[in-house]
């Protein structure tokens, strides 16, 4: 259901639109993302966030930005474990110069390459073996 408002400004009104949720008999349903779906993949693209922050958190900062989930595909944690984020063949976020072609993962807690842990590179290299891609620094 869409809801028009408008709200007077001096002399002028202006629009404002909300979607807003139905409710069915005292229920109300969430509206569902759809993401587009990427045809082509090319590489894995890592990106680096030098503090050491978990899961959570990086979602409450995307969420701040605007951003309706986590702007990538995997999160690599400092202990080697690696997080999902949005489904491999969708789109990231459209910050990003790669998003038609790349799958991206934040390495969390090392600042470039030189600084992650084995148990990190050790994941990476397994990630990229699993998919049969190539592995891009953002530093390259």
């Amino acid at each position: 259901m869409l809801q028009r408002r408008y709200l007077s400004h001096g002399s002028m009104k202006v629009r404002k639109i909300w979607l807003v949720s139905f409710r069915k008999r005292g229920v109300r349903r969430k509206m569902e993302l759809k993401y587009k779906k990427r045809k082509l993949t090319e590489s894995i693209r890592v990106l680096y966030e030098p503090a050491n922050k978990t899961v959570k958190e990086i979602y409450k900062e995307q969420r701040c930005s605007g951003l309706f989930n986590i702007g990538y595909q995997f999160i690599l944690l400092p202990d080697g474990t690696l997080e999902e984020g949005i489904p491999f063949y969708f789109f990231v976020d459209f910050r990003f110069a790669h998003v038609n072609d790349s799958v991206y993962v934040l390495a969390v807690g090392c600042k470039d390459k030189e600084s992650m842990t084995q148990a990190q590179k050790h994941t990476l290299d397994n990630l990229g073996l699993m998919k049969k891609l190539p592995i891009i620094s953002s530093e390259d």
